[in-house]
């Protein structure tokens, strides 16, 4: 008795429009432009002209000075002309605005396309750097610790010699390899352990200096 409602079917998608296609499209709609709107106005001044001589027949007939009624014809003529004209205009014109505004979304996704794709390989070579930075923060705390102890610890530059000499050689190189380093951190912009600054002590409270204090620390010595 009743029939079952029937959904409606999808309608397939066509071939996807690149940009170059509709650039193309719209340099020729655009290119139309100038000529018909030549030809809508030779066609609207023919039409001023075919009305103003259609009225000065219809007064000549209304005064009685004619004994026919003029013929519209021409007149129809140059209306029909001059409308199908316009009417062309306007559409080429709403097709120009109508592919500007393709072009410009085609070009954002063949840019979003384009960029979709770059990225993994830009948070790939992102990650490498990353591992890279860690690996060397890793290489650089252990060398610093090293360095430290090489100083600072009670078997390197900073343990006690019988003789007083030899005390007062490693002090000297103590306190020149711990300025040097300091010159080499200021050089890479890091901010070296503070306790590079107090010949091993940690009696600073704090880390790290920053590197313009340890350096007028170290030029005031």
């Amino acid at each position: 008795m009743f029939r079952q409602k029937t959904e409606p079917s999808p309608i397939p998608n066509g071939p996807v429009r690149t940009a170059a296609i509709v650039r193309e499209e719209l340099e020729v709609a655009k290119g139309s432009l100038q000529p018909l709107a030549e030809k809508s106005s030779i066609a609207q001044a023919e039409l001023s002209d075919a009305q103003l001589d259609f009225d000065s027949a219809m007064r000549r007939f209304a005064l009685g000075e004619i004994g026919k009624e003029p013929d519209r014809g021409v007149l129809q003529v140059s209306v029909s002309r001059a409308d199908a004209l316009h009417r062309v205009k306007n559409a080429q014109e709403n097709a120009v605005r109508r592919l500007t505004a393709e072009l410009a979304e085609t070009e954002l996704r063949e840019a979003s396309q384009e960029e979709i794709a770059r990225l993994p390989v830009l948070t790939g070579y992102a990650e490498s750097k990353l591992a890279v930075y860690a690996e060397c923060l890793g290489a650089l705390q252990k060398a610093e610790g090293e360095l430290y102890a090489a100083l600072f610890s009670g078997e390197g530059l900073k343990q006690h010699f019988t003789n007083p000499d030899i005390e007062r050689e490693a002090t000297r190189a103590r306190g020149s390899i711990r300025a040097r380093a300091v010159r080499f951190a200021e050089q890479f912009k890091y901010s070296i352990a503070a306790n590079f600054l107090t010949d091993g002590e940690d009696n600073l409270g704090a880390k790290a200096y920053p590197l313009e204090f340890l350096f007028r620390f170290f030029r005031a010595q």
